[in-house]
């Protein structure tokens, strides 16, 4: 399993883009499209695996480093896109 692109989770909804996005992305993209900022700070960042399952930082960290797509520099991991593209 791999991770392929960042994303938000709000609302029983996930919300991503295709890489090289980050989450400040997806987070300008739903607020120029009108979400209030109060359920933009309500979301929850992860990323999408290969299968398309939403990963929270810490699960999205262990499944990178399986995939050998990045080494950890700090320590409790918590995967960022600047650490994958």
């Amino acid at each position: 399993m791999k991770i392929v692109a960042a994303a938000l989770k709000s609302q029983g909804l996930i919300l991503s883009m295709p890489a090289p996005a980050r989450h400040s992305d997806i987070i300008s993209a739903m607020h120029f499209g009108g979400t209030s900022p109060l359920e933009i700070a309500g979301c929850i960042q992860g990323f999408l695996t290969d299968k398309g399952t939403f990963v929270d930082r810490e699960r999205a960290a262990l499944i990178a480093f399986e995939a050998e797509q990045f080494m950890p520099r700090r320590l409790p991991c918590e995967l960022y896109s600047e650490d994958l593209w």
